[in-house]
Order: C-alpha cells, then sequence, then structure tokens
C-alpha cells in the first residue's frame, strides 16, 4: 500500500483487493511509516521496530518508563538512543496561578487536580517550561499536548505566544 497505487493482499487474518493508501511514504528506498509506540504499559513488545516511544505521566512515571524502554532495548538489541521518546500531555494553561486553581481538573479522563496537574502541562507558561524542560531532561524529543480547554483557545494562545518562543 505504501508503494503501488492499489494493493491486494491474501493473508490468513484478511484479504483486501485494490486498497489504497495516500498520500505514499515520502522515503525513497525501502517505503516504510514512521512508527510511534504507545508505552503506557511496560510489557509491548513492539519496541523492536517502534521509531518513537510515547509516554505519558508525570516525570517519575516517565523515568521508570525510559528505563524500561531501555531494558526492553536491551533484551532485544537495540539501540535506546534511535529512538524518539515523545510525550503526550493535557495542556491547560492561563495567565495566573488563580485561575488554574479556580478552573479545577481538566482532566479528559477525571483524574483528580493535583494528579492531573502535576503529569500534564498545566500552569503559568512559566511553569509549563519549566515542566517542558523536566521532561527534555528525562530525554523527550518531541510534544504531542492535548488542550483540555477545547474548543476555547486560551491555552492553545498562551503555548504559542509566551512557551514556544522560549524554545525555538
Amino acid at each position: 500500500m505504501w508503494s503501488e497505487p492499489d494493493a491486494t493482499y491474501e493473508g490468513r487474518f484478511f484479504t483486501v483487493d485494490g486498497a489504497q493508501c495516500d498520500p505514499k511514504p515520502v522515503q525513497a528506498r525501502t517505503p516504510r511509516s514512521s512508527s510511534v509506540e504507545a508505552a503506557s504499559s511496560s510489557r509491548s513488545g513492539r519496541r523492536r521496530h517502534a521509531d518513537r516511544s510515547n509516554f505519558g505521566g508525570n516525570p517519575t512515571e516517565v523515568r521508570h518508563k525510559c528505563e524500561v524502554l531501555k531494558g526492553h532495548c536491551d533484551a532485544v538489541g537495540r539501540d535506546y538512543d534511535e529512538i524518539t521518546k515523545t510525550w503526550s500531555p493535557e495542556m491547560f494553561l492561563r495567565s495566573t496561578e488563580q485561575e488554574i486553581v479556580d478552573a479545577g481538573s481538566r482532566s479528559f479522563w477525571g483524574e483528580p487536580f493535583d494528579s492531573w496537574s502535576a503529569g500534564n502541562l498545566v500552569g503559568t507558561p512559566e511553569q509549563v517550561c519549566e515542566k517542558i524542560r523536566t521532561y527534555v531532561d528525562l530525554g523527550c524529543e518531541g510534544f504531542i499536548p492535548w488542550a483540555s480547554d477545547y474548543p476555547d483557545t486560551e491555552s492553545m494562545t498562551l503555548f504559542a505566544e509566551q512557551v514556544m518562543p522560549e524554545f525555538r
């Protein structure tokens, strides 16, 4: 599907006839897509092939997940450093701490405020910059935030105007 206009496949578990996948990968040799593994569990075996490992959680949890990933890499003979580590937090920014506290937990998963704010990009722009630095120090090279106040744009605006410039 990554190299032909239409793909046909007949296998043990599924069959496709005329399947299409567009746009095609940009790689000129051996077309393939970049793969990401969600690292919410320490039991997954896909670390053998994934290009990225996406974490969630507070710094202690992410540090543990990185150690588990290192162990999996050692077990299969994989270079831990060739895997890009990313973090996918919820994001809720306001100009003052009081606005954050007054809003309470905006967790998609119903997490209590203290836990939610500790393991996500929750805070003032200055606090969020410090959190990002912590995760960079843990080895995270990419961030995939979810705006907890969507469809409101205040978090995104503060992030774009006051946080991103600190990392350019």
